[in-house]
């Protein structure tokens, strides 16, 4: 019986050990900060995203990662500032998700939610870097619209 018990502590503390990641805060843009785990979850999200990033090492994964956070940061602080509705319905949501990741042929939320899930990510975080971008976009289109000349 003890045998059993020290088994069975060992394997699960091995296992919780070999599974851990260290978080540290690496950067904070105003109040905005950018973590291990965050860079971690981007680079997750850029291999879902595209197929060529998985041939990539480790060290080039982690630099675009870490640009991709900060843009997004950038970004959010930017829609903050500039007193841009964050709160979209959530049918514009599925849409744009439907639109972003239809050449990967995922057609419907459904789709997208298993397709996620494979990577272990969180399905509301990505629909919000999703919703960033689309008001990024926006942005800077209602911004800079009037100042193009053809």
């Amino acid at each position: 019986m003890k045998i059993k018990f020290i088994i069975i502590f060992i394997f699960f503390y091995f296992t919780s050990f070999a599974s851990s990641i260290e978080n540290k805060i690496l950067f904070k843009i105003n109040n905005e900060i950018i973590t291990t785990l965050d860079i971690f979850n981007e680079s997750k999200y850029l291999k879902s995203l595209n197929v060529e990033v998985k041939n990539l090492d480790d060290n080039q994964i982690f630099e675009i990662a870490k640009r991709s956070l900060i843009r997004n940061k950038i970004k959010k602080i930017e829609i903050i500032n500039n007193n841009i509705n964050y709160n979209i319905d959530e049918m514009f949501t599925d849409k744009l998700v439907e639109r972003n990741f239809s050449k990967l042929g995922i057609n419907n939320i459904k789709q997208f939610t298993v397709y996620i899930e494979s990577f272990n990510l969180n399905i509301e975080e990505i629909k919000e870097k999703i919703l960033i971008d689309a008001l990024w976009n926006n942005l800077i289109f209602n911004k800079y619209s009037n100042k193009i000349k053809i």
